[in-house]
């Protein structure tokens, strides 16, 4: 229960600390609630309250209380739908643009007040990884590109994580990870090298690269990791598949990886993409006794 209790204090410092329990917000004369009721609205394309309400789980009388108080300001009006004359729906008015541009302003001005000299991009990188980790991943939202500052260090912290946590290897790990990395980092080459990180507008959810092999011809795929938040979604084989693609576009024939038999999850992706094992070995891998394999694939 810590953690509840620790989410639950969090919750009771934030709201007092950026004054949402006040009842005249922004100096508005509106509560916080009120005005996201009305920023719906602004931001929507004909809302009804009873839309609002229902995003929002708020009781339908309220809202539409609300609704004529701001009609009443003179902020709203009630217009036919296109789609259905029979409806109605709320827009604002040229003078209910300009209260929520004002409010808009406000609040922006408002809330670096209360941070009170915090560096807002910290706070704001916080709050993101907790809206992460709230929101399911959306297969559709992620993307694949190429490495960004901070991708480096987030592979390195979040494979020995897993290896540690899943795999029960020892903080050993995060040397040997760390090693790869910087490794395809002091050498990559765009003529010779790849880098993938799948990720959505919220988080980084994995990685494969690609670098020369040994062999002419040969290449290595290297780092093929995807986040336990994201597994089961298909991001495995589309990484796999654009390392592949990319070593073909270079003019690889040959693609070699190194992995171990506890790592499973990533061993049924390499199958399914017709990478056979061509060398199996016993070793020590950070605190663990584990078979080291060699898997390959014609290109």
């Amino acid at each position: 229960m810590q953690d509840i209790d620790r989410i639950r204090h969090f919750n009771r410092f934030y709201t007092a600390h950026m004054g949402l329990y006040s009842a005249d917000f922004l100096g508005a004369g509106l509560s916080v609630m009120a005005l996201r009721v009305f920023y719906e609205i602004a931001i929507g394309d004909g809302r009804s309250a009873r839309s609002i309400a229902q995003e929002l789980g708020l009781d339908e009388g309220y809202v539409s209380r609300l609704v004529k108080g701001f009609e009443g300001r003179g902020w709203l009006e009630r217009v036919a739908s296109e789609q259905d004359a029979r409806r109605k729906e709320i827009r604002l008015t040229k003078d209910g643009q300009g209260a929520f541009n004002t409010f808009v302003a406000k609040s922006r001005t408002e809330t670096e007040r209360r941070l009170n000299g915090a560096n807002p991009r910290v706070v704001a990188a916080a709050l993101t990884q907790a809206e992460a980790a709230l929101i399911p991943v959306d297969p559709a939202t992620v993307v694949l590109r190429d490495m960004l500052p901070g991708d480096a260090g987030w592979l390195i912290e979040r494979n020995a994580e897993t290896y540690v946590s899943e795999y029960g290897h020892t903080i050993d790990i995060e040397h040997v990870v760390g090693a790869v990395v910087l490794n395809y980092m002091q050498h990559r080459d765009p003529a010779t090298h790849r880098a993938y990180i799948a990720a959505d507008p919220l988080r980084r959810l994995g990685s494969v690269f690609l670098e020369p092999g040994e062999a002419s011809g040969v290449c290595k795929l290297r780092v093929f990791f995807v986040d336990p938040s994201a597994r089961g979604l298909g991001l495995g084989r589309r990484l796999i598949e654009a390392c592949i693609a990319g070593a073909r576009d270079i003019g690889y024939t040959r693609m070699e990886l190194m992995t171990i038999d506890t790592l499973k999850p990533a061993r049924r992706v390499y199958a399914q993409n017709d990478f056979v094992i061509e060398q199996s070995s016993p070793i020590q891998l950070a605190g663990k006794a584990v078979n080291e394999e060699k898997w390959a694939r014609s290109l």
